[in-house]
């Protein structure tokens, strides 16, 4: 058992999530499934569907990431209760294929300087984004029942996790304690 228990600690830490067998990373990528190649760039707000296409730009506008997630019937998480003070709501969109089936809601946040995004991409199975991450530990913690990861980017931090139907990620130059509020603060209202 300890060997096991040893060897398990071994295999997470070089990049594969044994204990959620979810997630994946390198050195400097990571991914909510598998690693598409060592050279990841990120691949947030550029959908991909499962035939590998990128969405066609056929983006609705919302006044808030609530009122998107509703139209949708997204019931798995909620808009952030809690967003850094300074920070305001700059847009929200949704992709969607021509015949309106939903590709990803995008939320941009800003305080002026930097922003911060919330992208929420359907989820298949399959992971569709990879994350440039520099070579440091990703961190994790448990929101309802779920693994969130935490990594660390050149100029910014993401939060990163999947539920059943949806890949999320909150991206923003703000520290990893401030994403886990965040993130905290999505399933705040979720019965």
């Amino acid at each position: 058992v300890i060997c096991l228990m040893g060897g398990m600690v071994v295999v997470q830490a070089s990049g594969v999530d044994v204990f959620g067998a979810i997630a994946r990373w390198t050195e400097d990528v990571f991914s909510l499934g598998a690693i598409q190649s060592d050279g990841a760039k990120d691949q947030l707000n550029n959908p991909i569907s499962e035939n590998g296409k990128a969405g066609d730009g056929n983006e609705i506008s919302y006044a808030s990431l609530q009122e998107a997630l509703n139209v949708y019937d997204i019931a798995e998480f909620s808009e952030p209760t809690w967003i850094p003070e300074g920070y305001s709501l700059e847009n929200v969109t949704a992709d969607c294929w021509p015949d309106g089936e939903l590709i990803g809601l995008f939320a941009e946040y800003s305080d002026g300087v930097d922003s911060l995004h919330i992208d929420i991409v359907c989820y298949d199975g399959e992971a569709r984004e990879q994350l440039q991450k520099v070579d440091a530990p990703v961190e994790t913690f448990v929101a309802n029942g779920i693994t969130i990861y935490l990594l660390e980017n050149i100029n910014s931090n993401s939060a990163a996790w999947v539920t059943e139907h949806y890949e999320c990620y909150i991206n923003g130059a703000v520290e990893h304690q401030v994403l886990k509020q965040i993130v905290l603060s999505t399933y705040a209202y979720v019965q």
